[in-house]
């Protein structure tokens, strides 16, 4: 629990060795509230108290970045790090005022382009600034950010309901940002509005806010900031409707390119802010609804989407029909089989499971219909199974995407892989994936519990069980020992 700002202040005085006093706010915002302080000695700084544990959370992670930033760049224009506890933080203030608008009619051509060429300065000297690191440690800003998280987006945006706008955009994704080869990041601001900048009579006095900052790959940090991007969906503070800014974006651009002739990889950095428009716009239409309202499926150009149940890739002119009308259930599945318990599809490197709906069940050989017990629950079992076995094994599983409930449907998202059926693999090849299958095996039986079922307490029982009775209910008792093993119960 944070702690009163009069014991915040005493406990600051006490640190400082030095009397300190609010000089101005509260100035309340939406993760945070700041007070101008000041010393006996005179020294000004800003007091940033976090309003909830996620909003101090967002706070530490930024702050530590940008203790790093100022480190290796000093003469950075944003605020050095005085002292942080875990309810707030004490940081160097920054004379001037936020610019909180972009606005052509109010700000001089002349006063945006000497603010634009302290910009230029600040993001080169940010993205010029590397973190090696792992590949699968650097953070790509399109990941969702949780199961929850997307499934809620879902429902509550133009886009939800169907999961194939989804994956239209992860091939997007994809496509726009691939992962780095060399594991190297370079800083991202995170949330460069005007209200975040500070700004002065004599210019750019720096960049406040640093919540929101991480190491990302070069295509999804180097952005326009969004007072000028002109991102459909976004809207600019005091600026009127229609009001663009490609003409500060030129000038940004050109700014960009005359630092970027000195660095490593000349016309690099200007080229990926200079083609920054539609990875910006589709990263944020992943987090801002109005933006969301406003992004809109298309027919790719390039974009190769291939049907599980024809077995052809879809040309995109039937990418339309594709989203319009997905596969029917009743079709063969992988090109052998009826799946009459759900559907499938396959995008890009997406994969999607589905359970049907009521009006959806199919008929069996026999003529009768054919109703898929506990298929929800079948669903959402398998999603926690692969994140169980995913993080205590080593055994190659499909990464989870996602999975949610939907208009009657439990959907399944993960990653597609690529096979080749064992009928198609020599005999010395059949050995080795043997082999491996029984290593595989012996891992799955080494994860005990003293309760039957899967990882969220479902039992779902093995056809030879099911069979024999109607029963889809099951409260097994727990034993005293470990004696259960994970089985995969369908290792066909």
């Amino acid at each position: 629990m944070t702690p009163p700002l009069a014991t915040i202040i005493s406990e600051i005085s006490s640190i400082k060795n030095s009397h300190i006093k609010i000089l101005s706010g509260p100035l309340k915002g939406g993760s945070n509230t700041v007070y101008e302080i000041q010393s006996e000695q005179g020294d000004r700084w800003c007091l940033r108290i976090p309003h909830d544990a996620d909003a101090a959370s967002f706070a530490t992670k930024g702050t530590a970045i940008l203790e790093d930033v100022k480190k290796r760049r000093p003469a950075l224009l944003a605020p050095a790090i005085i002292y942080q506890s875990d309810y707030y933080t004490v940081m160097e203030y920054l004379d001037g005022e936020a610019l909180k608008s972009w606005n052509t009619q109010v700000l001089p051509k002349e006063r945006r382009q000497d603010l634009l060429d302290g910009l230029a300065t600040f993001l080169f000297s940010l993205w010029t600034l590397e973190e090696v690191q792992d590949t699968q440690g650097t953070e790509n800003s399109f990941e969702m950010r949780s199961t929850k998280d997307f499934s809620v987006r879902l429902k509550e945006t133009p886009l939800g309901g169907d999961p194939i706008y989804y994956l239209y955009r992860r091939v997007k994704i994809d496509d726009l940002v691939p992962y780095p080869d060399d594991g190297v990041a370079i800083v991202k601001h995170g949330d460069l509005n005007a209200w975040n900048v500070v700004v002065s009579e004599r210019g750019l006095s720096g960049v406040v806010n640093w919540d929101t900052s991480r190491f990302m790959p070069a295509p999804s940090a180097i952005h326009h900031p969004l007072f000028i991007a002109d991102i459909p969906g976004w809207l600019n503070d005091d600026v009127p409707e229609g009001m663009t800014f490609e003409e500060d974006r030129s000038y940004l651009e050109h700014a960009i390119k005359k630092l970027d002739v000195s660095s490593e990889h000349p016309g690099q950095i200007e080229h990926l802010l200079r083609t920054s428009f539609e990875r910006q716009f589709l990263e944020m239409s992943l987090r801002n609804r109005e933006i969301n309202d406003d992004i809109k499926p298309t027919k790719p150009a390039c974009l190769k989407v291939t049907s599980v149940y024809t077995g052809h890739s879809l040309m995109p002119t039937e990418w339309d029909h594709f989203l319009d009308n997905p596969p029917p259930s009743d079709k063969p599945s992988c090109g052998t089989s009826v799946y009459i318990r759900g559907q499938v599809y396959h995008l890009g490197n997406v994969f999607v499971k589905r359970t049907l709906r009521p009006s959806e069940y199919q008929r069996n050989i026999n003529g009768v219909l054919y109703v898929p017990r506990a298929g929800n629950e079948r669903l959402a079992n398998e999603a926690a199974r692969l994140t169980f076995i995913r993080q205590l094994t080593d055994i190659p599983i499909p990464k989870l995407i996602c999975d949610f409930e939907d208009n009657e449907c439990h959907y399944v998202i993960m990653e597609y892989v690529e096979d080749v059926a064992m009928s198609c693999l020599k005999a010395e090849q059949k050995e080795r994936v043997e082999s491996e299958l029984k290593q595989h095996l012996t891992t799955l039986h080494n994860l005990r519990s003293k309760r039957p079922g899967g990882p969220i307490g479902v039992v779902i029982p093995p056809c030879r069980v099911s069979r024999v009775t109607d029963n889809d209910e099951w409260h097994l008792k727990a034993s005293e020992n470990k004696e259960y093993v994970f089985c995969h119960n369908y290792l066909s």
